[in-house]
C-alpha cells in the first residue's frame, strides 16, 4: 500500500464510490452542487484507486466545519483516516484563521 493525498481532487464519482463502500447511497444530485461549494477536500489514493476523503464545509469567513471523512472498508485502520483529518485541519488552521 502506497498512500498518496491530494487536494482538491475530489469528483462526485470517488464521492459516491466511497459512500457507497460503507453503505451510504442516493443523493446524486446534491453531491455535485455540495462538491462545487465546498471549500477544501483531500483525497487519500492507492495507485488509482480512492481509499478515502475528507471535505471541509462552511462560509470561509465565520464558520467552516469537517463535512465527511470516508475510507473505504479495506483501508480503514491504517492510519489513513488520521492523516485525512491532520490534513483538513492544517487547512483551517493556515488558510482561514
Amino acid at each position: 500500500m502506497n498512500i498518496k493525498f491530494e487536494e482538491n481532487k475530489l469528483t462526485a464519482k470517488h464521492f459516491i464510490m466511497l459512500r457507497e463502500s460503507v453503505g451510504l447511497e442516493g443523493a446524486e444530485l446534491q453531491i455535485v452542487k455540495a462538491l462545487q461549494s465546498g471549500l477544501y477536500n483531500v483525497i487519500a489514493k492507492d495507485g488509482d484507486k480512492v481509499a478515502g476523503m475528507g471535505r471541509i464545509a462552511g462560509d470561509s469567513i465565520m464558520h467552516c466545519y469537517v463535512q465527511d471523512v470516508i475510507v473505504d472498508p479495506q483501508y480503514q485502520g491504517n492510519g489513513i483516516e488520521k492523516e485525512i483529518l491532520q490534513l483538513l485541519t492544517q487547512y483551517v488552521e493556515n488558510d482561514l484563521l
